[in-house]
């Protein structure tokens, strides 16, 4: 895991775009780019469906993924903990993609089983969440 940033974390995880070099924290891309890509999505959205529908697709996919891997695989639970209050570069972001079920996931504590369209917004009201 590379990290391009070295603040502390804040309340809240958040996301950015790698395409405009903003910083970040923690890299969430696929393999590549000198990076392990341990947090990289197994499906690709344009092998599902063009457009929106193979992203939506490739965002569900990876939420029943995701909760999987978090509730079976003790190491990339530790992983996705670490991850906690960081920033998460990607370079999907801010289309809908699966770091935001990361993301959600972190700020809400509980897994995004909800429609792919109803996520974008469900992360920014994660982000935006008064703190309890």
């Amino acid at each position: 895991m590379r990290v391009v940033s070295t603040g502390t974390p804040s309340s809240r995880t958040t996301v950015v775009n790698l395409r405009n070099d903003a910083p970040y924290d923690v890299y969430c891309g696929r393999p590549g780019h000198g990076q392990a890509g341990l947090l990289g999505n197994p499906y690709r959205g344009e092998s599902l469906g063009r457009g929106d529908v193979g992203r939506r697709e490739a965002v569900a996919r990876f939420a029943c993924y995701f909760k999987a891997r978090v509730t079976t695989d003790k190491e990339y639970a530790l992983l996705v903990e670490s991850c906690r209050g960081r920033v998460l570069g990607c370079f999907c972001a801010p289309q809908l993609w699966r770091v935001m079920v990361i993301a959600y996931y972190l700020n809400v504590g509980k897994f995004w089983e909800g429609h792919a369209p109803g996520l974008a917004e469900a992360y920014q009201n994660s982000v935006a969440a008064q703190l309890p």
